[in-house]
């Protein structure tokens, strides 16, 4: 959680929350975070916490703004891009996004040109974060079981939770909206797919030519929370709620 207790390993005293049902072959990368906190360590020991670098990592993996390194992509004007990149290895870009393709338009120049989708961010909003966290020196792999709610979970049961947690219905909702990006695997959708009416017929159909009936077969299989546009940062999650196509009974 924001205390850092989810990145914790396995002890002789607790068991962590890394294998908690809601958690196991869901959270991934721990790695990651691992080698900031390495490098943030060789410089400065001992003063920034897991917690801070986590909610950090978070804001920034979002962000519309974004760092390239200088290699001359597909597109127009590569004289130009080819000279300011030469100057600036870091030059820092926004994101454009139209009807068609995705260009990057460097701050205070003229120069734009499409880009692979991989070498782009989210495309998102980023915020102000305060830092000075503590990170927890225990885990709970029993808080993490009963505090993280099922994909099944109706209204009632997530209005009463995130309650718990001192959140409204409002911040509920707005912190739901952090589905537009990710995936679920078939057998957290699967009781949707086949025996819920409020879910688009067609959506609905396409859930299920890959996500068998019959429970152990397709299990793993996954699927988007934001079908419309799972790659990036927006309000579709919303829209497909609207036109019944949230994947998870949660969602919708």
């Amino acid at each position: 959680g924001c205390d850092g207790s989810v990145l914790l390993d396995d002890t002789p005293n607790f068991t962590g929350e890394k294998t908690a049902a809601p958690n196991a072959n869901s959270l991934r990368r721990f790695d990651v975070i691992d080698n900031i906190k390495a490098q943030v360590e060789r410089a400065c020991r001992g003063v920034v916490s897991c917690a801070d670098i986590l909610t950090l990592a978070a804001r920034d993996s979002v962000v519309q703004e974004g760092i390239i390194t200088p290699m001359i992509p597909s597109g127009n004007n590569k004289i130009g891009v080819k000279k300011l990149l030469s100057k600036d290895r870091h030059t820092k870009v926004r994101i454009v996004r139209t009807a068609s393709k995705w260009e990057l338009a460097f701050n205070q120049h003229s120069v734009s040109f499409q880009l692979p989708y991989r070498e782009l961010v989210l495309g998102g909003p980023t915020w102000p974060v305060t830092l000075g966290r503590r990170d927890s020196k225990t885990a709970s792999l029993s808080g993490a079981n009963s505090n993280l709610l099922a994909p099944s979970s109706n209204l009632t049961a997530l209005i009463s939770a995130f309650g718990a947690q001192g959140l409204s219905p409002r911040d509920m909702v707005a912190l739901s909206g952090a589905h537009t990006i990710g995936q679920a695997r078939c057998i957290t959708f699967r009781g949707r797919a086949y025996n819920e009416s409020n879910i688009d017929t067609a959506f609905a159909t396409s859930l299920r030519e890959k996500c068998p009936s019959r429970t152990g077969a397709g299990d793993n299989y996954l699927s988007p929370l934001d079908v419309a546009t799972p790659n990036f940062f927006d309000n579709n999650y919303y829209k497909n709620l609207i036109s019944q196509k949230g994947l998870l009974h949660s969602d919708q």
